[in-house]
């Protein structure tokens, strides 16, 4: 589950997921603005100001790997259920409720690491075990 920490360790932490996040929301606005020949602001139309509020909340509770996980899962799983929907017709919608969808898996990532003690979002320790 999450741990406590020291105010350095959080604070290196929090910042080191803040400039993957940067360097992320950087890269989107440059494709998009590359693509479209002018310069794009990706929270306008593209990316909600929730959507990049909650990643950025989100910044304190992983280590740098656990969020770069939970930021690329979430994002495949959210695409996947999305494009899945329309296939469906269930919603016609163009725009992905990110933010929302992204809370959902973290309440059932939550829940289950409440089950596994041994898992520590802010450590990187559980990822190594299980990558021997």
């Amino acid at each position: 589950m999450l741990q406590h920490h020291d105010w350095d360790g959080l604070l290196l932490m929090a910042g080191g997921n803040i400039i993957f996040l940067i360097i992320q929301l950087l890269v989107i606005s440059a494709w998009l603005s590359f693509r479209h020949q002018q310069w794009i602001n990706i929270t306008n139309g593209w990316l909600g100001l929730g959507d990049v509020l909650f990643l950025a909340a989100l910044t304190c509770c992983f280590s740098i790997s656990n969020y770069i996980l939970f930021y690329v899962g979430s994002l495949i799983t959210v695409l996947t259920i999305w494009t899945f929907g329309q296939q469906l017709r269930i919603n016609k919608k163009r725009h992905i409720p990110l933010a929302g969808l992204q809370a959902l898996l973290l309440i059932g990532v939550l829940i289950f690491c409440w089950f596994h003690e041994d898992i520590d979002l802010t450590s990187n320790n559980w990822l190594l075990k299980i990558s021997r």
